[in-house]
């Protein structure tokens, strides 16, 4: 079976079920938010404890953990998103700068611990907090949730990303924009990728939002953040010299792998939906 029959298949079973997890919501969503987190953590700490970097493995997974029970908590608080922005705009600002240098030392000039509490802690933690968006709307003869229909809408945004730039760097990819860090990634990928995520975007996004200028930045934010999530996984890979995390996922690698993408892009599209529309 080739790689995109793998793809396609673990698509087949894996989104009904995000779907149905993220339309339960409550603790059902925040318990596959956990679980991607920490098994993205455990699959992270296996890379680094091969490369003889060896964070203490407790302590991290308390942080992760408590990062996404804290994001629960304070859920649906009508918390205004400054206080995420920081940390967040922080985190980007340095992980940018590491993958645009193709840094290969960035274990050595963050500790293994922070970069991993912040980056598979606090980031996915948004998933929680965008999911627990208060209010509901009517919509096609019935009530939706405003929080379900957000994340419905971020999964738009970053699965479109992620097929455009599949099937469009695969069919006609030229150009590498970013050889150093993953030499398959190409411009005409990179578009493709950002042209079908914001479409997506747009689409669901026009169904509740009636400012198409901020929907369209959210959208394409959201679907650059998306882009950047696998370019930033690219590079711990190329720094722990590894072609995947994991071998859960058939035709994806681990759970980090499949999840990188989303991991990136949830924190950015909730401060941009607090921003705009609330």
């Amino acid at each position: 079976m080739n790689s995109l029959y793998k793809r396609l298949l673990t698509a087949f079973v894996g989104i009904p079920l995000l779907l149905y997890l993220a339309n339960k919501g409550h603790w059902f969503f925040f318990a596959l938010t956990l679980f991607i987190a920490l098994v993205s953590t455990g699959e992270f700490l296996a890379a680094c404890q091969s490369r003889g970097v060896r964070p203490n493995a407790a302590l991290v997974l308390f942080g992760v953990a408590a990062a996404s029970l804290l994001a629960k908590i304070c859920a649906g608080k009508g918390q205004i998103p400054l206080a995420a922005l920081l940390p967040v705009s922080l985190w980007l600002i340095f992980s940018i700068a590491c993958v645009l240098r193709a840094d290969v030392h960035i274990l050595d000039r963050i500790s293994a611990r922070v970069l991993t509490i912040i980056y598979l802690g606090v980031l996915p933690a948004h998933l929680i907090l965008l999911r627990d968006l208060t209010g509901s709307f009517q919509l096609l003869g019935r009530e939706w949730d405003l929080g379900f229909f957000m994340v419905i809408w971020l999964y738009l945004i970053v699965w479109g990303t992620d097929t455009g730039a599949y099937a469009v760097g695969t069919l006609i990819g030229r150009r590498r924009i970013f050889p150093v860090v993953s030499p398959n990634k190409s411009l005409e990928g990179l578009l493709g990728g950002l042209s079908l995520g914001v479409l997506l975007g747009m689409a669901c996004g026009s169904l509740l939002f009636h400012d198409s200028l901020k929907l369209l930045i959210a959208s394409l934010v959201t679907s650059l953040a998306a882009v950047y999530g696998d370019l930033f996984a690219s590079l711990l890979k190329r720094v722990l010299s590894i072609k995947d995390f994991g071998e859960v996922l058939p035709g994806h690698g681990g759970i980090l792998d499949r999840f990188d993408s989303l991991i990136m892009a949830a924190p950015v599209a909730y401060i941009c939906i607090r921003l705009f529309f609330s």
